[in-house]
């Protein structure tokens, strides 16, 4: 990601962890959400280092 990228997916991940937040979620249910989210970005990466 460039730096804008990461900079509007910053904000957008924060926006997203407030709202769980606020929707009642625990805090385990919001560290699910939040590793999914982590595995997405950094797949497509790995992929791109290996020439997939």
């Amino acid at each position: 990601m460039n730096a804008t990228e990461q900079t509007r997916f910053d904000t957008l991940y924060k926006r997203h962890l407030r709202a769980l937040t606020r929707q009642g979620m625990s805090d385990k249910t919001i560290d699910g959400y939040a590793l999914i989210v982590t595995v997405f970005i950094t797949i497509p990466r790995i992929c791109a280092a290996h020439g997939r």
